[in-house]
């Protein structure tokens, strides 16, 4: 078995879930943002769902875009209000049925939440799953998602499936342009949605496509985002996540 073999096994066992240190809503899995509440500030909550993308694999916790941008914001606004560490269910290879199953049973969520976070998809695509499982599954998560917020739709804040075509992995799997495409489909359908639900579709996609041109985009598994990526996705959503708690 040559070298160029396992790299791509073993980076296909990552994207599947391999690494169990990737959990989903445990003690563990929160993640302190800094500080903490002072007097005159409000308290919010904010849950991210997601895969390996979430939980960021191959990254430190403080790396993760969720733990980011809640620092970001506890940052920019500790004046006014203290997000609490985020919540966050993910983990690398779930589906976008994987990540239904464990939302429904997950225990001592902070209901309700003042911020929702979705990413979701790219292990339905790497599985070749049908498209239909992940519509019907989108919409599951969707309605669950609203109602962690209590029911309000600009709580929420959906984001696109990155292009791991784009990586060393990406190039040695499969045909990478057939990937692109597919995800391209993924996000499109995802970005219907968003405008259907009124909710911000933020698209990370194009950064996570230069992930060839920039290695320092990438983790050092040669196929996640590394923790400057996901200040890059911070960057990007900041504006629209601040309008959904309100803070524009």
């Amino acid at each position: 078995m040559d070298r160029i073999y396992i790299g791509v096994l073993m980076a296909a066992m990552v994207l599947l879930g391999a690494c169990s240190s990737d959990t989903g809503l445990t003690p563990e899995g929160k993640q302190h943002s800094g500080g903490e509440s002072t007097s005159g500030t409000d308290t919010l909550y904010y849950l991210a769902l997601g895969d390996s993308y979430t939980i960021g694999a191959s990254v430190e916790p403080q790396g993760r875009f969720p733990v980011q941008l809640t620092a970001r914001l506890n940052a920019v606004h500790q004046d006014s209000v203290f997000i609490k560490s985020p919540d966050i269910i993910a983990k690398s290879g779930w589906t976008s049925s994987d990540l239904l199953d464990a939302a429904e049973q997950a225990e001592a969520l902070n209901r309700p939440y003042d911020l929702v976070t979705l990413l979701i998809g790219v292990n339905n695509q790497y599985q070749r799953l049908p498209f239909v499982t992940f519509e019907r599954d989108l919409e599951d998560l969707l309605h669950f998602a609203i109602e962690a917020a209590a029911g309000d739709t600009s709580r929420l804040v959906l984001v696109s499936v990155p292009d791991y075509a784009y990586t060393p992995f990406g190039q040695n799997f499969g045909e990478p342009a057939q990937i692109s495409s597919e995800i391209d489909k993924y996000n499109g359908y995802l970005e219907q949605q968003a405008q259907l639900y009124g909710i911000p579709f933020i698209n990370v996609t194009p950064m996570s496509r230069e992930g060839l041109q920039d290695p320092d985009l990438l983790a050092e598994d040669d196929l996640h985002p590394s923790a400057k990526m996901y200040t890059g996705w911070v960057n990007l959503m900041l504006r629209d996540v601040e309008r959904a708690l309100s803070l524009q």
